[in-house]
């Protein structure tokens, strides 16, 4: 099944969906992603879409970006994309010391002008990371051939080693920051990032928030943004649903077999649980087969007890394939429909050795 849909003339694919990410975060990755990666890398997008409901996001890339992608990989050899990979390295070592740097500046007596501060050196930090950051799994969705065990070996490293780190900086310091916005502003901690950088910063420097209450709340409850040839617009409320509601989704609730990548082999029964995000996660019961979209970082210390692991997204590199191999878990990673199919309770049969989930 391919989920796709057209937003001004474009085809767009999914890459991921997950929860936890403020628009804060989305808009600041997207616009590195369209503005910044062509500047650090070989090769940049030129179109992205978000589309957020209730703090839970899906992010999406052009079909034309993604031939143009191809066509890039197809003349690339090792030795290039070992090239790009350890530019990805240095970047995460630079932008792990620039946050380390400020963010001493975070506390509750804080004065304006140390938030600002910090608030620019995240912005820059994070910006110059999530630019290049996502180039290893561009590599993991859009190759049509066996990738080296050199660059695969670099790229699961570098992939896990962003994921620990924007783990920790969003559940520590980042959040720090956002907690003390809220005192200051007398606003809800969740609200504080329904606004950009540039708001976040105006406000600061007006020690007023400049974002209506009323819309930052029509933000944390849906949302869009849509870049396209490197032009973003952000859209709420209304116009964001009717964007959300252009996505074809093949029916897909009849299927009794899903086919995806084996990871680890095994073949085991069992009834299905299904997880969004790692708040869920967090109390459901284990000895039974985890469907998620993807993995993070976040879900480890919960994932050990399940008997297997089904995801939408993935390839080799993805974690959920890392954790799989690490725990010697039957895994099928990339079904693209597995969350929309399956229900909590469902008993499924998994083929981890070919790839295969069936009801049963």
């Amino acid at each position: 099944m391919v989920v796709t849909m057209k937003i001004k003339k474009q085809t767009w694919i999914p890459v991921f969906t997950r929860a936890g990410y403020p628009l804060f975060i989305a808009d600041l990755a997207v616009r590195a992603y369209v503005v910044d990666m062509k500047k650090r890398l070989p090769w940049g997008y030129r179109d992205q879409l978000v589309t957020s409901n209730k703090n839970v996001l899906t992010v999406y890339y052009s079909k034309r970006d993604s031939a143009s992608f191809n066509k890039y990989l197809n003349s690339q050899d090792d030795k290039s994309l070992l090239d790009s990979i350890s530019k990805i390295e240095k970047q995460l070592i630079k932008t792990k010391k620039q946050i380390a740097s400020v963010s001493h500046l975070v506390k509750a007596n804080a004065s304006n002008d140390d938030l600002i501060l910090f608030l620019d050196t995240f912005h820059r930090a994070y910006t110059d990371l999530y630019a290049i950051y996502r180039f290893p799994t561009l590599i993991d969705m859009n190759t049509k051939s066996e990738i080296s065990s050199r660059v695969l070996k670099r790229m699961i490293a570098i992939k896990n080693n962003c994921g620990i780190f924007y783990n920790k900086t969003d559940t520590g310091v980042s959040s720090r920051f956002r907690s003390i916005l809220s005192g200051k502003f007398n606003m809800a901690n969740k609200f504080i990032y329904s606004m950009n950088y540039q708001e976040l910063k105006d406000s600061l420097l007006k020690n007023n928030i400049v974002v209506d209450k009323k819309e930052l709340i029509k933000r944390y409850n849906r949302y869009a943004l849509v870049a396209v040839d490197k032009k973003i617009k952000l859209y709420t409320n209304i116009s964001a649903k009717k964007i959300a509601e252009k996505i074809y989704h093949e029916k897909g609730d009849s299927l009794n077999i899903i086919k995806g990548s084996p990871v680890f082999n095994g073949m085991i029964k069992g009834n299905v649980t299904v997880v969004r995000s790692v708040a869920e996660l967090k109390k459901k019961k284990h000895q039974s087969i985890l469907v998620t979209p993807m993995t993070t970082v976040d879900y480890l210390p919960y994932i050990k007890g399940f008997k297997a692991i089904v995801t939408d997204e993935g390839g080799l590199a993805c974690h959920a394939a890392i954790v799989a191999r690490e725990l010697k878990v039957p895994c099928v990673i990339g079904t693209k429909i597995a969350t929309k199919v399956l229900k909590d309770g469902d008993k499924v049969e998994v083929n981890a050795t070919k790839g295969v989930v069936k009801k049963v």
